[in-house]
């Protein structure tokens, strides 16, 4: 499998917005594969909450460090009551235009 190398943003043969736009649909079409890194906001239109605000503070509690997991049964209790109790939302979300924008 033969990777297309990526250009960094400030090497990008353009300036403005549509520019940019028609260089990246042409890197993704000589792409053979692509792989994307999201963030939660990606499933948030499924109905599935992000956990930080726009500036990236915690919007609830933090999430369990895995040392306190390792460390504390009480960590590993907390954690999977929360997983247990937030799964059917999370169950019961759809994929949403987002997705199905990157599976095409």
């Amino acid at each position: 499998m033969s990777a297309v190398p990526a250009q960094p943003l400030e090497n990008a043969p353009a300036a403005d917005g549509e520019r940019l736009a028609e260089h990246l649909a042409g890197l993704l079409a000589r792409a053979r594969s692509l792989f994307v890194i999201t963030g939660a906001g990606c499933s948030t239109g499924s109905g599935i909450p992000d956990y930080r605000d726009r500036d990236g503070s915690w919007k609830g509690s933090q999430p369990i460090r895995f040392q306190d997991f390792i460390r504390h049964e009480s960590a590993r209790r907390r954690y999977w009551l929360r997983s247990f109790a937030g799964w059917p939302h999370v169950q019961r979300a759809l994929p949403n235009g987002t997705h199905a924008a990157l599976a095409r």
